[in-house]
């Protein structure tokens, strides 16, 4: 069950990290 978690919040960080990627390339 934890490592579930675990997943997820990975998840969770990549798409946030992703996000900040994109609108950054999108401003330029």
């Amino acid at each position: 069950m934890q490592h579930i978690l675990v997943e997820k919040r990975t998840l969770v960080q990549e798409r946030r990290s992703l996000g900040l990627v994109w609108s950054s390339w999108v401003e330029s």
